[in-house]
């Protein structure tokens, strides 16, 4: 069974809640800090790994709810296993979390892959309305302000935070790939609202899933650099554009978007289209068939992917 649920930010909203003691949630909660502000006033402290505030108006809670449940997020939520730790936030806080409205879900997985986690970065290029950023050697981002997608090497970031490591993952290549959905739910999944109920809802879970592969299916796959074929060489032009093409593939993807961006910071074109069909020709002459082949390594993370459909319910 994969599990799929990780971080699910939220805010419960007093109107919604009838009758309830203050006093009730605070016992509860480890260094809670009152904050005093002009206007503003409000309550923190921590459930767990659940970072709650508490306002006049409601309540918000941040934070893993594997964690939240096991003490560590290498193993995320089922579906059932979310339903279960909604009921137990709701038990411990004596609130109806289940109406609780999210703010943000993170949806991931991890598999075990043949080669370094960071060798599968440069076959995975641009992704259309996204910005592509590669922070560090491990981590891959996809960007927009509603919806990010993370590749990033899970042993890692585990082993970096201190957490205890199962020994079935010790020593291996652990990647995970995440999406975190951010903001306006309602609308990113076009629904009246989206509470913490609609989690363990399977049609809703099944669409969430739909949404993680298909992402991934969206970005643009750099191909491999294989040796040449020499027969389709018949003018001193075929031989630049293959030529170029190879030392395209050697610079890699990321470099390039680098000249781009600083191209576009000096204003080289007054016309903005030449941006993009600059970018469009370099990677039309890095793909070509002649000079390179789809990756072994994105075949495997394909497969990998396509596989979590499998494991809908």
């Amino acid at each position: 069974m994969v599990n799929m649920y990780d971080t699910v930010n939220m805010w419960l909203d007093w109107g919604l809640v009838g009758d309830f003691s203050l006093p009730t949630i605070t016992q509860k909660l480890s260094n809670v800090t009152e904050h005093y502000k002009e206007n503003y006033n409000y309550i923190s402290g921590n459930l767990n790994n659940y970072r709650v505030g508490i306002t006049e108006t409601g309540i918000t809670l941040k934070g893993s709810l594997p964690k939240y449940v096991h003490g560590y997020n290498l193993h995320t939520l089922t579906r059932s296993g979310t339903e279960q730790a909604i009921q137990q936030l709701s038990d411990e806080l004596s609130l109806p979390i289940k109406l609780a409205r999210l703010t943000q879900i993170d949806l991931s997985t991890h598999f075990i892959m043949k080669r370094p986690v960071h060798e599968y970065y440069q076959f995975l290029g641009d992704k259309r309305f996204f910005k592509r950023l590669q922070a560090t050697l491990e981590t891959l981002y996809y960007n927009t302000k509603a919806r990010q997608l993370v590749f990033y090497n899970k042993l890692d970031e585990a082993t970096y935070k201190g957490a205890e490591i199962p020994d079935i993952f010790k020593g291996e290549n652990l990647l995970r790939y995440e999406i975190r959905h951010k903001g306006r739910l309602n609308k990113q999944f076009n629904m009246p609202e989206v509470v913490a109920s609609t989690l363990y809802d399977e049609a809703f879970y099944i669409n969430l899933i739909n949404i993680w592969v298909k992402e991934y299916q969206n970005i643009q796959k750099v191909n491999r650099l294989t040796a040449c074929n020499m027969d389709n060489i018949k003018t001193p032009k075929d031989a630049e554009n293959m030529i170029f093409g190879l030392l395209l593939n050697k610079f890699g993807i990321s470099e390039i978007d680098n000249i781009l961006q600083d191209m576009k910071a000096k204003n080289v074109y007054t016309d903005p289209k030449y941006y993009s069909r600059l970018k469009a020709k370099l990677k039309q002459l890095a793909n070509k068939t002649d000079i390179s082949e789809k990756s072994e390594l994105i075949t495997e993370l394909d497969n990998e992917i396509k596989s979590i459909k499998q494991y809908y319910r």
